[in-house]
């Protein structure tokens, strides 16, 4: 894709990355570019107020505890709003600043805080006396943006001698007001309206340079035609409190323009000097492979180092382009950057300044492109579905204001892309198509469509560089995602012969199931329910769609004499699985109300009925029997005796054919 930004800004920014890597202020103001911010506008050089405590007056060797509200400058965390305000020599405690000082502890251990003015990006430094009053006492001094938890800057303890105290403190991005508060933390007598003095309290701004440029046309006009001559200058003022060191003014060149040879000037005061393009000859040079500007400006500057500049001193640095391109950019857009360390701190700073616009006269070539997709099947335009190839195609149009050659498009999607024609005259369209195609897969579905973008590119005349339109994303929706799943089942019968497949109490049976993914979405977490044959172990338990997998109970099951009395074994099984939609789970499932037919066999046997040939009448005095002869009454309980023994034999012999059979 075109980037929007050409290649000095890209070399500005890392330059002005590499002058600053070491400041704290970089790491809250990046380096500039073209569309930099002017960083800063204005300086705030930050001061505290009344910092020796010399308001409101306290009569001589007394002290006194007032309201917060008559103290200038300063308030306090403690409840009943006191301040106590000590004048020398009281007590015999000598003032290290003017006659007043202040006691954090009043009438309670609370907190001294006072808001300042502050520059965002600068460091300052803070510097106070303190003093314990019987002996050690300690407190804290912290910083930071005022209503929230500010930063510990230092722990001071001091018995009862004044000390210095100083510290740095780097105001962060967008920090206006700064709030620095001393936090009363013990005192050594252990008396929370005891200790903790202090005096002579200031804060000071480090360095800060404020960078302006601005740029005029020498050949006239608002706008630039090639040919013409702009002028640009870099103004760097130190508006800080602090004196800027090393200091540089630093310019990367647009694109589309070229340096006037010999037009570098420095202006400090009512002296202007010129500088050659050459380096290592004097304080500037022009890096014609970099295309960068570098002038080392300020008191005592040289060829490798720069000079000082004075708090409340300024420097201008003039220099002319000639414009020898139009093509590139809309508009020629420059930023300076002037580096330098802060006195003070000691650190890298880096100032940008305000970026300057110069608008180009056409030549203004440009294209769009409108990306389109066709799905196969003809009737899915609206929900393609998996397995359905989406073809893209293309149109160019020049919406610029000269002819146009060349003409391409890109998009790895598209495969070999072809236009016709190749040539644009101004508003003239091309068709193009690609040799490539995309098959919608279910993890569409998951998305919900099909997108696509290509961006167009072609060559303006006169050799100008090619250009690139904005994309252009074609997006075909897919059809919903409708999950399914369906499940059969049948049954190994472990104990039935080939001559006899039939269930009978006893056998032993295996289930097996056939899960298939029947929708149009991945299925995984696949598992089958079986609530009477137990736990069933699945091949795959993922499946894309049309997928089928083969799972089998893990016990084999027995028929029981129940089943064959009911004459039907029902269960109702299920497989479920999980289709992932996105972030969303949707779990689908199928039910089967499973019957199977178990047999009753009971083996019969015909016994000879009363009357019949060879069987003795129970009312004949004299019956027979089989050749047996019965006398007397009694005679008839033997034969029945042995009737009945008779059939239970033949029933025995029947069971012993039947589980013969069922062995076999």
């Amino acid at each position: 894709m075109h980037h929007p930004y050409p290649s000095f800004v890209q070399r500005a920014v890392a330059v002005t990355a590499a002058v600053a890597v070491s400041t704290l202020i970089v790491a809250s103001a990046p380096a500039p570019s073209a569309s930099a911010a002017q960083l800063p506008t204005t300086c705030t050089n930050a001061s505290i107020e009344n910092g020796s405590f010399e308001n409101p007056v306290t009569p001589a060797n007394t002290s006194r505890q007032v309201n917060e509200a008559t103290v200038p400058g300063w308030s306090t965390t403690a409840t009943d709003d006191r301040i106590e305000i000590w004048h020398a020599p009281f007590q015999g405690v000598p003032v290290p600043d003017g006659t007043q000082f202040v006691e954090i502890n009043a009438t309670q251990r609370s907190k001294l805080y006072q808001d300042v003015a502050t520059t965002p990006g600068e460091t300052i430094r803070w510097q106070l006396q303190h003093r314990g009053r019987t002996g050690v006492d300690t407190m804290e001094v912290r910083m930071g943006a005022p209503d929230t938890a500010l930063a510990l800057q230092s722990t001071l303890a001091t018995g009862q001698s004044w000390r210095t105290y100083s510290g740095l403190y780097t105001v962060p991005a967008g920090q206006t007001t700064t709030r620095i508060s001393f936090d009363s933390i013990s005192s050594a007598n252990g008396v929370a309206s005891y200790g903790n003095f202090v005096d002579a309290v200031s804060i000071t701004s480090g360095a800060c340079v404020v960078t302006s440029k601005s740029v005029t046309n020498l050949t006239g006009g608002d706008s630039v035609r090639l040919g013409d001559t702009l002028q640009y200058s870099v103004v760097a003022a130190n508006q800080g409190a602090s004196d800027a060191s090393l200091t540089s003014v630093i310019d990367s060149l647009p694109v589309g323009v070229s340096l006037v040879p010999g037009s570098i000037s420095v202006t400090e005061g009512a002296t202007t000097s010129t500088v050659t393009d050459d380096i290592g000859d004097d304080a500037g040079e022009f890096d014609v492979a970099a295309r960068e500007l570098r002038v080392r400006v300020g008191s005592g500057a040289s060829s490798a180092l720069g000079g000082t500049l004075p708090t409340g001193a300024s420097v201008t640095v003039s220099f002319s382009v000639t414009v020898d391109s139009i093509t590139a950019l809309p508009s020629i857009d420059n930023t300076a950057t002037v580096a330098f360390t802060d006195a003070l701190s000691a650190q890298t700073r880096v100032s940008t300044s305000n970026t300057t616009t110069t608008p180009i006269s056409p030549d203004a070539p440009a294209l769009s492109i409108v990306t389109s997709g066709s799905v196969t099947p003809d009737e899915r335009q609206d929900a393609a579905a998996p397995g359905d190839t989406i073809a893209w195609s293309y149109l160019v149009t020049n919406t610029g204001d000269v002819p146009l050659s060349d003409v391409t498009v890109i998009d790895p999607e598209g495969g070999t892309i072809t236009c016709a024609p190749s040539e644009l005259a101004v508003g003239e369209g091309a068709t193009c198509t690609g040799t490539a195609t995309h098959t919608v897969t279910p993890g569409d579905l998951v998305v919900g469509s099909v997108a696509n973008g290509a961006t167009a590119r072609a060559t303006p005349p006169f050799g100008a560089a090619p250009v690139e339109s904005a994309e252009s994303v074609a997006t075909i929706t897919t059809e919903a995602i409708a999950p399914a799943i369906s499940v059969t089942v049948s049954h190994d019968n472990h104990s039935a012969t080939e001559a006899d497949p039939s269930i009978y109490a006893g056998d032993l049976l295996r289930a097996r199931f056939v899960v298939t993914n029947s929708g149009n979405s991945a299925l995984n977490g696949v598992a089958v329910t079986d609530p009477v044959f137990g736990a069933v172990t699945c091949v795959d338990d993922s499946l894309e769609v049309g997928e089928s997998t083969t799972c089998v109970a893990d016990d084999l099951y027995v028929v029981t004499d129940e089943d064959a009395e009911t004459g039907i074994l029902w269960r109702t099984i299920s497989a479920t699985g999980d289709a992932v939609t996105g972030a969303a789970v949707m779990s689908v499932s199928d039910e089967q109300l499973v019957s199977i037919e178990v047999l009753t066999e009971l083996p019969t046997f015909d016994l000879p009925e009363a009357g019949e040939p060879g069987e003795p009448d129970p009312a004949s005095p004299d019956p027979e029997f089989s050749g047996l002869a019965a006398t007397g009454a009694e005679s008839r309980q033997p034969m029945a005796l042995a009737l009945l023994l008779l059939g239970a034999g033949v029933l025995m012999f029947g069971v012993a054919r039947l589980s013969a059979r069922r062995r076999a």
